[in-house]
């Protein structure tokens, strides 16, 4: 049995709580799926940007570098737009070209970087598997009654993601004070969402797809899995 070893560079507590599980999750599904041989997931390693990085490139080259021996390094960065078009060109590219020039320079760098970009921010996937989030909250409620989207995809084109997950999380509460205060555990609710939410429904979201098309080329690269027939 083979070990994949991966890290994970986050933005914020929130992304850490809730993309390291969903990362464990999509790699061990892929592997399952297509893989050659057995492989088993190890717990990707959670990093931080260097807070002392100029741009987001330079703090690219530097998880790179710090992650060397690492079989994949997966850089999340919220693309706070309606598209990841914009991120991937202004924060995610100039880094990719940093980390291929210090490598063509003879430098050791991870060789296996893969954006995951959210369209707007992390809270618009939390909110692609209604039926998934109201289990995690314990509420009888359905998710349009929350004012959840019907499908998945329609997420994306949600202004305010971060703000329409804490109301659905007030509004299944109710006014039930002591279940009221259990609308402020949403570190908790992150994470087990992060272990909960149904990948085929993400799979309906158009920014993870482009994550796990991502995740699964370096993964082939790798020789760990199938190339898709």
């Amino acid at each position: 049995m083979s070990m994949l070893v991966m890290a994970l560079a986050v933005e914020g507590p929130t992304d850490e709580r809730f993309f390291q599980p969903l990362l464990q999750r999509t790699a061990d599904d892929l592997l399952r799926q297509r893989g050659i041989g057995t492989t088993d997931v190890l717990d990707p390693i959670v990093s931080r940007f260097p807070p002392d990085s100029e741009t987001h490139a330079q703090g690219i080259l530097w998880l790179a570098q710090q992650f060397t021996g690492y079989q994949a390094l997966v850089i999340h960065m919220d693309a706070d737009a309606p598209s990841v078009e914009r991120a991937m060109r202004e924060r995610y590219t100039p880094g990719l070209q940093l980390v291929h020039a210090a490598r063509a320079a003879g430098m050791d760098v991870c060789r296996h970087i893969i954006p995951l970009i959210p369209v707007r921010m992390v809270e618009s996937w939390m909110l692609a598997d209604g039926l998934t989030l109201c289990t995690v909250i314990g509420t009888d409620e359905d998710a349009q009654s929350l004012g959840l989207p019907a499908v998945p995809h329609q997420v994306e084109g949600i202004p305010e993601p971060k703000r329409v997950l804490a109301e659905a999380v007030r509004h299944a509460f109710g006014a039930n004070r002591r279940r009221q205060r259990r609308a402020n555990d949403l570190p908790q609710i992150h994470e087990s969402l992060g272990r909960q939410i149904r990948l085929d429904q993400l799979r309906r979201v158009p920014s993870f797809v482009t994550f796990e098309t991502a995740l699964a080329s370096a993964f082939v690269e790798l020789r760990l899995i199938e190339p898709e027939r």
